[in-house]
């Protein structure tokens, strides 16, 4: 399936699929399956996520799935709204690799 999305919902979408160390159309596969049995009909979304025009947007391709691409973005953008808060932030350290510590493989 070829589904063309908003620049700004792959980005974010990708952040998600790599907080979970999946590729971005598996994430998509996963957001699609969690719809469908109801884990993200709560969830608020960001319509203006789902709104796609050519140049704002780019064409990815998800093997093994068939849906409207319609509802498959709405899939993700509830799927985004609900990973985002919940990712890791990044660990920021005033401490220099080599100077203040050293990583290095034990004995």
């Amino acid at each position: 399936m070829k589904l063309r999305i908003s620049e700004e919902l792959k980005n974010r979408a990708d952040g998600c699929a790599a907080a979970i160390y999946e590729p971005l159309s598996e994430f998509i596969r996963l957001a699609v399956r969690f719809e469908k049995i109801g884990k993200l009909s709560g969830v608020v979304h960001d319509e203006n996520l789902t709104n796609t025009t050519r140049e704002a947007s780019t064409v990815i391709t998800i093997n093994g799935l068939e849906e409207d691409p319609a509802y498959v973005r709405r899939c993700i953008s509830r799927a985004v709204a609900f990973a985002e808060p919940r990712n890791p932030r990044p660990y920021d350290t005033q401490l220099i690799e080599g100077v203040d510590y050293l990583v290095g493989a034990r004995a």
